[in-house]
């Protein structure tokens, strides 16, 4: 019954607020899938899939009170992802943007709704510092990695392991209700494939050979 409602919910957030020439955000079909931890989004840049997954996890936070950090990769760009989340509220038709804030700390950008924190936004470089947030970082269980493909020489090299190091300091609940546990998503503009998150995932070989527009578990 659960997964019947939660499938309704999505339906019918897409008939509201996501336009058919824009990015359907399927990825979010499968959230209550046990199967899965990792998903990933790779399409054109004109398509509008941070836009929409952003929209779509504000508001599954505010309906159900699970809430998301959206990560950069480095810190610098903290303030474009605000920019980025604001423009979001202002152009969504499924929110009063004079409901929500944003209040700054020095490792995450805290966006609140109702004198509520519903999402944080961060970056991989503060990925040592956040480790002894872990108690603050758990309750944000759905981890959102932006333009998680660059050119070549932007990667980190030590990538993997600044979110290894995120993840596991979210990983503290047992059962997050409805998605039992921590789930990522990666959106990104198919620049290349060199990123050493799909090295580590092994899905170099995988992406690279798979057909357009097709989802695939």
């Amino acid at each position: 019954r659960k997964l019947k409602n939660y499938n309704k919910y999505v339906n019918d957030f897409r008939k509201k607020y996501v336009p058919d020439k824009y990015n359907q955000i399927s990825l979010v079909d499968e959230l209550m899938n046990e199967d899965i931890d990792h998903y990933i989004s790779i399409s054109n840049r004109s398509d509008g899939k941070s836009f929409n997954y952003i929209q779509f996890f504000i508001k599954f936070a505010i309906d159900y009170g699970v809430k998301f950090m959206l990560i950069s990769r480095n810190y610098t760009v903290r303030d474009s992802y605000q920019e980025l989340m604001q423009r979001v509220l202002d152009k969504s038709a499924a929110f009063d943007n004079q409901q929500f804030g944003f209040i700054n700390s020095q490792y995450y950008r805290a966006l609140i709704y109702q004198k509520k924190r519903i999402a944080i936004i961060t970056d991989l470089n503060s990925a040592t510092n956040l480790k002894y947030l872990s108690n603050f970082l758990a309750d944000y269980p759905i981890i959102i990695y932006d333009e998680f493909l660059a050119i070549e020489g932007d990667y980190l090299t030590d990538e993997w392991t600044r979110l290894e190091t995120i993840y596991s300091s979210v990983d503290r609940n047992e059962d997050i209700p409805f998605i039992r546990f921590p789930k990522l998503f990666y959106l990104g503009n198919a620049v290349n494939f060199s990123s050493p998150i799909l090295s580590e995932l092994k899905l170099f070989n995988i992406i690279e050979n798979h057909e357009i527009n097709t989802i695939h578990q």
